[in-house]
């Protein structure tokens, strides 16, 4: 992943299992090629679906809130920001 700084291409690192669970999210458990995250919210339990550099769907009672590209840690606390979590 790349952002424009100043005319010129910095690469930030893409988001990680670390990350996620660093930003108060539980893992739960794997399947093939995704990892499972929940996280508590005022009794409301949020499950992240975790697809290793690609794409993450956020889920509350098996409704999706989020599904979409999520390649680096700003990107995914600005994503949990405006979903309020």
């Amino acid at each position: 992943v790349c952002l424009l700084v100043e005319d010129k291409y910095v690469r930030v690192p893409y988001l990680t299992k670390e990350q996620i669970e660093a930003e108060g999210w539980k893992f739960d458990y794997n399947l093939g090629d995704f990892d499972y995250y929940i996280k508590t919210v005022n009794d409301t339990e949020y499950e992240l679906e975790f697809c290793y550099k690609e794409r993450i769907n956020i889920n509350i009672w098996k409704r999706t809130l989020y599904h979409g590209e999520c390649k680096d840690i700003n990107t995914f606390r600005k994503i949990i920001k405006l979903l309020g979590i």
